[in-house]
């Protein structure tokens, strides 16, 4: 949308530890502290971690992507939502409007994308601080900076922060599980790559997708099994037959499906393998009781590959293992 917007630092050397956030719609010039705000008390340091977790939390959770999180030890921390260096300038509160699309739908996009920049108030607040409006400065800095170029009027700007925050609010209530332990998880480590912020959301939410895990073991059943590479790369709506994994808020809000057993009416062993070692425990679980049937599949099968054709049962029911699959013997 021609705009870069970057992580928050909540330790933000241009706001004096004596001012408090200017309102967002009018800020203050702020000029640069001679000595950078140091908070050493762990408090400080938790409430970091709560400011980027719900960061991060809204970006995993939109599909916005998700690069790395972490706090200094001082108070501050930054989310980068991509890997790579940083070149998001932090914001005085001087800058000029930016020049972008303002049609309705540039509009839409952009209320969408500041819903995560005003979460971690809300994150901090549920937390239980006071100290919300200081040490998200910064976030509100941008949230102005773009509503500033995108409204038509002041009156219009006033209505985009409160849907804004509305969305916030509700987000980080709905969320709020998910944005803690991710928060515990950052005060106890310090700093989360992308694999590990996935991670740790992903146990906090998800639950077991049962129509899905029901037609698993249902495709086992009939032999349809895949032993090659897996890629999850279906562009239908089939998330929803495939994912183990649901992420189904009571609010709701559409659910997101996650860890797919297979693709094509297959179950693939690669992508068991995978639920088992990086999905939450109820996925994980029912990943290995599958592999444990595919594994009773194939052995039932070698066994009647050993027997005389018939042998007192319809030969249909028997299976072969071979060129990556299960298969039914056919008449």
């Amino acid at each position: 949308m021609g705009l870069y917007i970057g992580p928050s630092y909540i330790g933000d050397p241009f706001l004096h530890p004596s001012r408090r956030a200017a309102p967002a719609f009018a800020p203050a010039p702020v000029s640069r502290a001679s000595t950078p705000i140091v908070r050493l008390e762990a408090a400080d340091n938790m409430v970091a971690a709560v400011h980027e977790a719900a960061h991060a939390a809204h970006s995993f959770f939109t599909r916005r992507g998700i690069g790395s999180a972490m706090i200094d030890g001082r108070g501050g921390g930054r989310f980068r939502p991509h890997v790579g260096a940083d070149v998001a300038p932090l914001l005085t509160g001087r800058e000029p409007p930016v020049s972008v699309a303002a049609d309705a739908k540039a509009k839409r996009e952009w209320c969408d994308l500041l819903v995560g920049m005003a979460a971690p108030k809300f994150a901090q607040w549920k937390y239980g601080t006071s100290s919300s409006d200081d040490i998200c400065h910064h976030d509100y800095l941008t949230i102005d900076r773009v509503l500033t170029s995108i409204a038509s009027s002041p009156s219009e700007k006033r209505e985009m922060l409160l849907g804004i925050e509305r969305r916030a609010l509700g987000f980080v209530l709905r969320r709020w599980n998910a944005i803690y332990a991710l928060a515990k998880e950052l005060y106890a480590r310090g700093n989360l790559g992308r694999s590990e912020i996935a991670r740790v959301l992903e146990r906090a939410t998800i639950t077991l997708n049962e129509n899905a895990a029901e037609t698993a073991y249902g495709l086992i059943s009939a032999g349809l099994i895949n032993t090659g590479g897996f890629a999850w790369n279906d562009e239908t709506d089939a998330e929803e037959e495939y994912g183990l994994g649901v992420d189904a808020p009571k609010d709701g809000t559409t659910p997101k499906y996650f860890y797919p057993f297979g693709k094509d009416g297959e179950v693939y062993v690669a992508a068991l393998e995978d639920a088992i070692a990086n999905g939450p425990p109820v996925v994980a679980a029912y990943a290995k009781q599958l592999l444990d049937h595919i594994q009773k599949q194939k052995k039932q099968s070698l066994e009647n590959t050993t027997r005389p054709r018939g042998h007192g049962r319809d030969p249909d029911m028997r299976y072969r293992f071979g060129d990556g699959y299960l298969v039914p013997f056919s008449r």
